[in-house]
């Protein structure tokens, strides 16, 4: 598991993606060029907290944001489905050295299940949503130490 701290600034950079999610749904590029950024803060954080190198912070936030862009297809464009799933597989790869393949496994599926989270809450089903959610914070309390 990850350190307590360093798994609570993931899940606020997963926060960050479903906003990034949302303003690209509206269309809105300023709110997505400032949840990016936002982004690259959380990488930032992650980094300074020393649990894992710099490039592997950088890849958790790539593997969140082509996460959300893989469930925006659901919603806008499912004939890029295929694209947006080979973009998410590169950002999962390579599993870190010091990271579990495990905990790894858990990683990935918290990003896919907050994108899922984030078009459960767009198209306004709130069944849907409360199911993401569970699962998304059931995830969030699995890789957190």
């Amino acid at each position: 598991r990850y350190p307590e701290n360093f798994s609570a600034s993931m899940m606020n950079m997963a926060q960050e993606a479903r906003t990034l999610g949302t303003a690209q749904l509206q269309k809105d590029n300023d709110a997505a060029e400032a949840s990016l950024q936002k982004m690259e803060e959380w990488v930032q954080v992650l980094a300074e907290e020393g649990v894992l190198e710099s490039g592997t912070c950088t890849q958790i936030k790539d593997m969140a944001v082509c996460a959300m862009h893989l469930a925006l297809c659901d919603l806008v464009d499912p004939d890029a489905r295929q694209d947006r799933q080979q973009e998410f597989g590169d950002a999962c790869e390579p599993c870190p050295d010091n990271v579990a393949g495990k905990l790894w496994m858990k990683t990935k599926q918290l990003y896919v299940a907050n994108g899922a989270l984030m078009c459960a809450e767009a198209s306004e089903d709130e069944k849907e949503a409360d199911k993401q959610r569970h699962k998304f914070e059931k995830l969030g309390r699995a890789i957190a130490g």
